[in-house]
């Protein structure tokens, strides 16, 4: 298979959470040694866009395989033409937008969360007590995106992997010798 058939959606987040965070402070006073931990609440809003997010249009292989291989440059999309596949095969998602959507989401909620908590680096430690996360779907658009599958037979198992075509980022299977 040549190409990966993906939805590109557009999404947002609204997020609000909150922070248990603790900064410490440690000195000697003659022969002890002295620890000072404050304790904060942080709280971090904000709203975050994602543009081009793809989702694996595919059920032949699980999205943590098809993300693996990522990122792909949206940038260089082109409008589709059927010249592209001539002498590839290629398949046609057979999952919607709508059966994409919770993939998208967790997607969006885990890089929202992994973003807000990226702001909270003053302090040694920050653990999230309290999240609100609103997603909006935008846009939805479809892409073929260059991905190549690889099947080699080892030890009469067959091993497969796929190519970004893009970037030459492999993920896949590998044999292991025991």
């Amino acid at each position: 298979r040549a190409t990966e058939e993906a939805a590109r959606l557009q999404e947002q987040a609204e997020a609000d959470i909150a922070y248990r965070a603790t900064r410490s402070a440690s000195w000697r006073e003659g022969k002890y040694r002295v620890t000072r931990t404050d304790h904060f609440l942080a709280r971090r809003r904000g709203g975050v866009d994602f543009e081009n997010l793809p989702v694996d249009g595919s059920s032949k292989f699980t999205s943590e395989q098809t993300e693996s291989i990522e990122p792909f440059d949206m940038g260089r999309a082109e409008e589709f033409s059927s010249a592209y596949l001539s002498g590839f095969a290629a398949d046609k998602y057979d999952q919607d937008a709508e059966a994409c959507a919770p993939r998208a989401n967790e997607r969006v909620d885990a890089s929202t969360r992994a973003m807000f908590q990226s702001t909270v680096s003053e302090y040694e430690s920050a653990v999230p007590t309290s999240a609100r996360i609103d997603i909006r779907r935008g846009a939805i658009r479809y892409a073929l995106l260059p991905v190549s599958l690889l099947n080699t037979k080892y030890r009469d198992k067959i091993y497969s992997f796929q190519v970004n075509g893009q970037t030459g980022k492999i993920a896949g299977n590998l044999p292991m010798s025991g």
